[in-house]
């Protein structure tokens, strides 16, 4: 028996209310796009989202929903892969900057799919704000910062004994070099070179002791959280420079 046409083709429009109304149920955002960059699909998550109606982004290209660099990029990312077939994103999953209508940027968590039917390739990509998440991670890292700052405090009563140890080393290493000095000028002639040497050495020492002292400085300052390259052989030097006296104290 030959299947009834009028049931099939009541059953498209069916079935497309169906998948509209089952993408405008999912928690994340649901844009799909076509082998041009073009937005077919924009689900109502995509919607709060990004602050654009679907009406106002369908048939547009994907980069209106994109920050810098990818919005000037991404066409040229998805060439390469019509192209090529090798995938940087898809199947991958990664974080990147979103743009609002608004214009404000935004962190996502974008996973992309491909699905392949006789009209081309179309490309899913399913898109999760992580403005929250970063705020709530800043929020873990400042109460961390906080926590050690109080630590550090702490700890300065447990090295006190130490630093008392290793600024008093200059000190007397000063107030020696000074007495030879002053013995050195009482005589007749004075020794020039040997009074020279001594003030090298107490000018080292004095430099010594301000360089205990700023390293303290730096250990206990409160500071704000930011995000840098560091030179580890440095860091390791001043902390070196704090642990030493109690290391040697210690017998380490």
């Amino acid at each position: 028996m030959a299947p009834d046409s009028s049931n099939s083709d009541q059953l498209r429009p069916m079935a497309a209310a169906e998948l509209h109304a089952l993408l405008n149920a999912a928690v994340d955002a649901i844009v799909v796009i076509d082998e041009q960059g073009r937005i077919t699909t924009f689900n109502a998550a995509a919607e709060r989202m990004f602050g654009y109606t679907a009406a106002a982004v369908l048939g547009k290209n994907i980069a209106v929903l994109m920050d810098e660099p990818h919005r000037t990029q991404h066409q040229g990312y998805l060439e390469h892969y019509l192209a090529t077939g090798e995938a940087r994103i898809i199947g991958i999953g990664r974080e990147v900057q979103a743009r609002r209508a608004n214009g404000e940027s935004f962190p996502i968590g974008l996973a992309v799919g491909v699905a392949e039917d006789a009209s081309g390739r179309r490309f899913v990509g399913i898109l999760r704000e992580l403005t929250q998440q970063r705020a709530a991670e800043q929020r873990a890292r400042s109460l961390e910062a906080r926590l050690a700052h109080v630590g550090r405090f702490n700890l300065m009563g447990e090295m006190a004994a130490g630093i008392a140890h290793e600024i008093n080393q200059p000190l007397s290493a000063i107030a020696t070099y000074a007495q030879a000095g002053k013995r050195i000028l009482r005589r007749e002639p004075a020794d020039m070179t040997t009074l020279d040497d001594i003030c090298s050495k107490i000018d080292g020492q004095a430099r010594r002791a301000s360089q205990v002292i700023e390293n303290l400085r730096k250990f206990i300052r409160k500071q704000e959280i930011s995000t840098q390259s560091l030179d580890v052989n440095r860091v390791i030097a001043d902390v070196w420079n704090l642990i030493e006296a109690d290391a040697g104290a210690e017998g380490i």
